[in-house]
């Protein structure tokens, strides 16, 4: 599988960087790659592991595709595919019966994770600089539960090996914000490789949404317009 899970990131990076140059290009690289998983999970003879795993992976290419499409306001569009990634993950979820683990594991970590993140948000504001709409702290929940449901409840849950669990999860989250630049990209799969390994050491996503969530927040005030 470990081949397998470079060969997406890889696929995935090239159609961001195509996406970049060219969105109609970006557009179509993705559609076939989207055609590619399906093809090679309608053709498979046994529905194991990595079926799985391509069956919802195929949500990623499929969003990316949608978001080029859907005409409509940012803030509502943005909101909507969190909401249908939310949708869909919870779905893969009890469809694939995979254990999230528990939400009322090591609470007492809580104040720690929230200095945490706020500490890396300032990290963030002194590499780099990204301005934001005020819209963006409304959708912030939102968009963070379900990047948490799709990436860390999901997707690393379909993976057997722990460590590539960590290392693809981080680093998929870092190549599609790879628009915002280099650093701002780099910085997204440190931030991410902490919160899979929070994740994968205490089995409890309530930790992880809230250190991604005083990330962002901490990163997006100083710099939000109106």
């Amino acid at each position: 599988m470990i081949i397998l899970l470079y060969l997406l990131l890889l696929f995935v990076l090239i159609s961001e960087i195509i996406l970049k140059i060219n969105n109609t290009a970006g557009v179509i690289f993705y559609g076939i790659f989207l055609i590619g998983i399906l093809m090679s999970v309608s053709f498979s003879k046994n529905f194991g592991k990595i079926q799985e795993f391509l069956l919802v992976f195929m949500i990623f290419p499929l969003i990316k595709i949608a978001d080029s499409f859907l005409l409509i306001y940012v803030p509502w569009r943005a909101e909507l595919i969190s909401l249908i990634v939310l949708i869909l993950g919870i779905y893969y979820i009890w469809k694939f019966k995979v254990d999230l683990g528990s939400i009322n594991k090591i609470l007492w970590l809580i104040p720690l994770v929230i200095i945490l993140g706020i500490s890396l948000g300032i990290l963030g504001n002194y590499l780099f600089s990204i301005k934001a709409a005020s819209y963006v702290l409304a959708i912030l929940p939102i968009a963070i539960l379900s990047e948490e449901i799709f990436f860390r409840g999901l997707l690393m849950n379909l993976i057997d090996s722990k460590i590539n669990a960590i290392i693809f999860v981080s680093l998929i989250i870092g190549i599609v914000n790879i628009n915002f630049g280099i650093v701002p990209a780099l910085f997204l799969v440190f931030v991410n490789f902490i919160i899979c390994l929070i994740y994968s050491s205490t089995r409890n996503l309530i930790l992880g949404y809230l250190l991604n969530l005083f990330v962002n927040i901490s990163i997006i005030l100083p710099n939000i317009y109106y």
